[in-house]
């Protein structure tokens, strides 16, 4: 499953990026990891190319396709994002479920939280815990204060 998260990322950069097929021979940890320092600065500017030049609509031609297809930048990038998620998420939850107390969901409304109030998006755990109910406390304070004012 994890695998999948990072084999799909490289496939589809590759895809786009012109490149041949990855093999996605190596599973072991070590090599996910070094796969995916190099894959997701790519998929990042990817992102970022296809936000600023606003081309979510724009079609390409998979040549790694038999026979070759045609996708939109838009529909590929909800694809890797989507399919990430799920498969992320599924571990997270198997983790969980068997007692694994510091399992990080890397949810989008933790992370997004975290960031808006200055927080370390690295954290984990109880201290993850800390920080939110703390960010939270502050942010109900600021309101209550307005209420007041």
């Amino acid at each position: 499953m994890l695998a999948r998260i990072v084999f799909t990322k490289d496939i589809w950069t590759a895809a786009i990026g012109g490149r041949d097929i990855p093999s996605g021979a190596d599973r072991t940890i070590a090599a996910l990891q070094a796969l995916l320092a190099a894959v997701q600065p790519q998929f990042a500017a990817l992102v970022r190319r296809t936000r600023d030049r606003n081309e979510w609509d724009d079609a390409f031609v998979d040549a790694l396709c038999t026979p070759p297809v045609s996708f939109t930048s838009g529909s590929v990038i909800a694809h890797i994002l989507t399919a990430s998620a799920i498969r992320r998420q599924t571990p997270t939850g198997v983790l969980q479920d068997l007692g694994v107390a510091d399992v990080e969901t890397r949810d989008p409304i933790e992370w997004e939280r975290m960031v808006s109030h200055g927080a370390d998006v690295w954290i984990r755990g109880p201290a993850l815990r800390q920080k939110l109910k703390s960010s939270l406390e502050q942010i109900l304070a600021r309101h209550r204060r307005r209420k007041v004012e």
